[in-house]
């Protein structure tokens, strides 16, 4: 079944901020939603079973689909996938085991491409070239993000007054509440509320 013109729409727009398709032109796009099929989901519904060979890859039109990892019995929230992102992306290639398992958290629609499909899509030049564009770019932004060790690091100018100010009024502050508090627990008034406060203030 084919994409009505809003779908063919609205798919190629959500594969265009894929991170694998994210330099494709406009006519790789559309080559890619014309194999896609779209599919509707109800809340709940399990999409990949972690383990389980993912045959297709699935691109969120709508709705949010929550991943969860079971690590030696531990389940662990694998993040959410929202509008705009992939699902088995590289694991639908060779129809590896699903590295999480997929659940909708609301209704959702998608467009799916299967395994064969996508193989295919991916030996076309044009197709092949974007999307190997595509992934390099991805591979060299986590390269270029910022790892300075933290001793290495320049420190950001403090505002002293400002600073100094926030510390004094914390200083009353808890101090008061604590006198209160020590007051309501033993019974017995306190004999002042901002005791050593000539010590407190200088230190902070």
């Amino acid at each position: 079944m084919g994409l009505s013109r809003e779908q063919q729409k609205d798919c190629v727009e959500k594969f265009s901020t894929v991170r694998m398709f994210a330099f494709c032109n406009e006519r790789a796009l559309q080559k890619l939603c014309a194999q896609a099929v779209p599919e509707t989901h109800p809340k709940g519904s399990v999409l990949f079973q972690q383990g389980l060979p993912q045959a297709k890859m699935l691109v969120i039109s709508r709705g949010t689909v929550g991943e969860t990892k079971d690590i030696n019995g531990q389940i662990h929230s694998w993040g959410e996938t929202t509008p705009g992102m992939a699902l088995g992306s590289n694991h639908a290639l060779r129809q590896d085991g699903a590295s999480a398992t997929a659940k909708c958290l609301t209704p959702v629609v998608a467009y799916s491409l299967d395994s064969q499909s996508l193989s295919t899509l991916l030996k076309d030049p044009e197709i092949a070239t974007d999307v190997m564009y595509s992934l390099n770019r991805e591979v060299r932004r986590h390269m270029n993000l910022l790892n300075t060790p933290l001793l290495e690091q320049h420190a950001k100018p403090t505002p002293i007054f400002a600073t100094s100010v926030a510390a004094a009024v914390e200083s009353f502050y808890r101090s008061a509440l604590n006198s209160y508090l020590n007051a309501r627990l033993t019974g017995q008034a306190p004999a002042t509320l901002f005791p050593n406060m000539g010590v407190q203030i200088p230190t902070r």
